[in-house]
């Protein structure tokens, strides 16, 4: 395993925040990847919260899951408006 990034996080404004993969992470890496990543999360979590290493990762578990939901429909719906918008100009084109 080399020195190179192959996950990289990066904070931006506010609550925003850019995750970069490089297409060449195994499956693997990203499971040992995502492990650590949690560990550290709930770590941090249980610190700040003031509660057990067990109550946090189970707290990281549902947010990210939740997250993954949230974001998935976010997603969907941005994709309903571009056809709904797509769609809404060829009936345009077609009216001139």
């Amino acid at each position: 395993m080399s020195n190179d990034i192959a996950v990289a996080v990066t904070k931006q404004e506010q609550d925003k925040f850019k995750v970069s993969i490089t297409k060449d992470v195994t499956v693997n890496e990203l499971e040992i990847y995502t492990a650590r990543l949690a560990y550290y999360l709930a770590k941090r979590w249980a610190e700040l919260n003031k509660i057990s290493l067990e109550e946090s990762a189970e707290q990281v578990a549902i947010t990210i899951e939740s997250q993954i939901n949230i974001w998935e429909s976010e997603k969907h719906d941005k994709k309903s408006r571009v056809k709904h918008v797509n769609n809404t100009e060829e009936i345009k084109h077609k009216k001139i």
